[in-house]
């Protein structure tokens, strides 16, 4: 949880800590002024000169946090733009599938995703659904796209994550269902854990690196990753930060641990007559992805993910 006021004045507040804490955030002036505003598909809003346009600016201030190789947090701010007009949105509910009511308590988070260059399903965009299980994501720019929900509640039990694909701008959903994972009372999520080490030509390099953890989906006899959100931090992925420290030569790191839903994640192609959904069998395979942030200068370094991670209860 992100404040923008007090003391410190940045700073968020673990939800474990039942002390509730404040802990700092530090902001570097050049990690401000080198953000730049994206559109959420990567591309371009045109303006000419003497033209005037209204933009819709969203903030992820979750997702705007990154985590440090010595415990501590850094914000990095998250910016994604739309233009007014060409933009649109889409809302739906998400409700527990065993009660037909929102998930009690806890954090539900739901990514707007589309496919990259290597067919691996990215997060565009990423919004936490209320206490209703409610949700609107905005500025959506003409498309399809995939929405991938992933929940756990107010007692800890994780769902399983529920991926709709096929869902166009301009889209109302409807109810999307999460399932409990059976058993989840008493083994607690799957654990994903491992280092990012980060180096480039001339040795090592701290960086910020985007940790995604991908599972792979079947549909229609096809495949394809998606990202599935990282509910226990209440983001779609993690951003840390590697440092100097017991890493292996010519390289800065960090370790990781993401807690991930331990069953495979329901399916379906979007239907506006109601969506079915269905669970691929066998034991849950996960990937975790790291994507380095650039610099100001453009280089990008090379990520090595040591210990690729399998899940772990």
């Amino acid at each position: 949880m992100l404040f923008g006021t007090g003391n410190p004045a940045n700073c968020i507040v673990l939800a474990a800590d039942k002390q509730r804490a404040r802990l700092a955030a530090r902001q570097r002036g050049a990690e401000w002024s080198e953000n730049t505003v994206r559109s959420n598909r990567g591309g371009e809003i045109h303006h000419r000169s003497g033209e005037t346009k209204d933009l819709d600016i969203d903030f992820n201030a979750c997702a705007s946090i990154v985590v440090t190789g010595n415990g501590q947090f850094t914000l990095k701010p998250v910016l994604h733009a739309g233009e007014v007009g060409t933009s649109s949105a889409i809302n739906g509910t998400v409700i527990d599938s065993t009660t037909g009511i929102p998930v009690v308590g806890g954090t539900t988070v739901v990514a707007l995703e589309q496919k990259d260059a290597n067919g691996v399903d990215r997060v565009l965009l990423s919004i936490l659904a209320d206490s209703s299980g409610n949700f609107v994501l905005c500025p959506v720019p003409t498309g399809s796209y995939d929405l991938v929900v992933a929940a756990v509640n107010g007692a800890g039990v994780f769902y399983a994550a529920t991926v709709t694909t096929g869902v166009q701008d301009s889209t109302t959903v409807g109810n999307i269902p999460v399932t409990p994972e059976p058993g989840t009372n008493s083994t607690g999520p799957a654990s994903l854990t491992g280092v990012v080490q980060t180096g480039g030509s001339s040795g090592a390099v701290s960086e910020i690196v985007t940790l995604s953890s991908l599972q792979m989906v079947s549909l229609s006899g096809s495949g394809v990753q998606v990202t599935i959100p990282l509910v226990e931090q209440s983001v779609a992925t993690a951003n840390v930060r590697t440092i100097s420290g017991s890493c292996q030569n010519g390289f800065d790191c960090v370790n990781f641990t993401l807690a991930v839903p331990g069953v495979n994640a329901f399916a379906g192609a979007f239907s506006g007559s109601g969506t079915q959904y269905t669970q691929a069998s066998g034991s849950v395979s996960y990937q975790v992805d790291g994507q380095p942030v650039n610099h100001a200068d453009g280089t990008r370094f090379a990520v090595k993910l040591m210990q690729r991670a399998a899940p772990s209860r």
